[in-house]
């Protein structure tokens, strides 16, 4: 519908937004080159396949904040939320481990453990 003016909607009216108003998320910092030219699926298949080999060389209880911190920084999500969620695995590991027994600190270089 026309407006009472006689002209036609506005902007904000067809796109919910101020005209001048950026839609997409700015970049808060470049990514090495070889993360940039990744795909969605190449990286997902990469960080999934690098989370099991570390995981089994080094422990679940490494592999899981590096994951989240790879995925955070791949993401360009901010700096804080990404130690954030960093710390919070580590926390959800070590629960796991005394709440479930489990032992998500053995590995193959670390049959006993880490603690």
């Amino acid at each position: 519908m026309d407006g009472e003016d006689g002209g036609e909607e506005s902007d904000t009216a067809k796109t919910g937004i101020d005209a001048g108003e950026a839609t997409t998320k700015p970049d808060r910092r470049d990514l090495p080159p070889v993360l940039d030219r990744l795909t969605a699926r190449q990286f997902t298949f990469g960080a999934i396949a690098g989370y099991v080999g570390v995981a089994y060389v080094l422990s679940i209880l490494v592999a899981t904040p590096l994951f989240v911190l790879t995925y955070g920084y791949w993401n360009r999500q901010p700096r804080w939320a990404v130690v954030g969620l960093t710390v919070v695995s580590i926390g959800i590991c070590l629960l796991f481990m005394s709440i479930a027994n489990a032992p998500l600190d053995r590995s193959l270089l670390f049959p006993r453990g880490m603690f």
